[in-house]
């Protein structure tokens, strides 16, 4: 499949960690999984190396649902990002042109209310480390989310 239509014209270290941001902070946090197509490539894949190492989440819809339903899940479901970096990385397939990016956002998330796990009000339900790899346009190709599995 090919890429959803870009909405940069190149990967740079600014534009990525730009980008991390909208996912973390915009997309899953309020929720906007509206976004995706404006940042994400058609063909993207989660894997998420705790909940479901076998069975990575393929495109944007996938990852649409997923976020509607984790927030159906975790009322007011939020993100921080403690710490993030980016660096050159040649990664999922992608060609090593030095135009390829990975970020590494260190993140903690919390709900506002309760959830079906339970008064999850304030409380941190997880938190991890995800690697978002951008291809040459700047796009989101593929996110590996290593996390602590309590509460979700």
């Amino acid at each position: 499949p090919s890429p959803a239509p870009a909405t940069t014209t190149a990967a740079t270290p600014t534009a990525c960690l730009k980008a991390a941001y909208l996912y973390y902070e915009t997309i899953w946090s309020q929720p906007a999984p509206h976004l995706l197509a404006s940042m994400m490539r058609s063909d993207h894949e989660e894997h998420d190396y705790v909940w479901g190492p076998d069975e990575p989440l393929a495109g944007i819809p996938a990852m649409a649902a997923h976020i509607n339903s984790t927030h159906a899940k975790y009322p007011g479901l939020r993100f921080t990002l403690m710490s993030v970096s980016v660096a050159p990385v040649p990664a999922g397939g992608l060609a090593p042109t030095g135009s390829t990016w990975a970020v590494m956002v260190q993140w903690r998330a919390s709900a506002t209310a309760s959830s079906a796990a339970g008064s999850m009000a304030g409380a941190a339900l997880t938190h991890g480390i995800s690697s978002l790899v951008f291809d040459v346009e700047g796009r989101l190709a593929r996110t590996d989310v290593y996390r602590v599995g309590y509460a979700w």
